[in-house]
């Protein structure tokens, strides 16, 4: 009894030192690197639906923010306001609803100051029609540098053509 009392005791003290935040990377390989792909997405205990992630293709690198469920609220452009937080500096842009209703596509300027803040270890938070997801930059540099390709072992699902 004793024995188990003590690694019950571990396990907890083990999770409380733990972070429950990361960076989660899949990636699929082509027989072109232009074709190459890979997803980055931010994942966290937190309750919120709101999403955060980059997909990469080649060299192209797309952000998005997105609800796992529920509509985002547009305005009457179809737009919906969201709220960045980088740092000390606070940015409100005004962002056009994708198809669907429930994902926002981030302009490349937008994406590289989050990247930027993240890499240089600040935490963005990030305020979508009342949503909050705060991106901790735990982890972020090595794993964005693997999503470009920097040591990434990406897996190959097609080995040729289907004959």
């Amino acid at each position: 009894m004793r024995k188990n009392a003590r690694l019950i005791l571990l396990l907890l003290l083990a999770a409380a030192c733990s972070s429950n935040a990361q960076w989660q990377l899949d990636g699929i390989a082509s027989q072109n690197k232009a074709f190459d792909s890979a997803r980055l997405r931010y994942l966290d205990a937190e309750s919120t639906p709101l999403v955060f992630e980059m997909l990469r293709i080649g060299e192209t690198v797309e952000s998005f923010l997105s609800l796992s469920r529920f509509h985002l609220t547009p305005t009457d452009e179809d737009k919906v306001l969201v709220t960045l937080s980088l740092g000390e500096e606070k940015t409100e842009v005004l962002l056009p609803l994708l198809k669907g209703g429930m994902r926002l596509h981030l302009p490349h300027e937008l994406t590289e100051e989050l990247t930027r803040a993240l890499q240089n270890g600040l935490e963005v938070s990030i305020v979508v029609d009342g949503f909050r997801k705060t991106l901790l930059p735990d982890q972020f540099a090595k794993s964005f540098s693997q999503f470009m390709g920097e040591g990434l072992q990406l897996t190959k699902f097609l080995k040729g053509p289907l004959g």
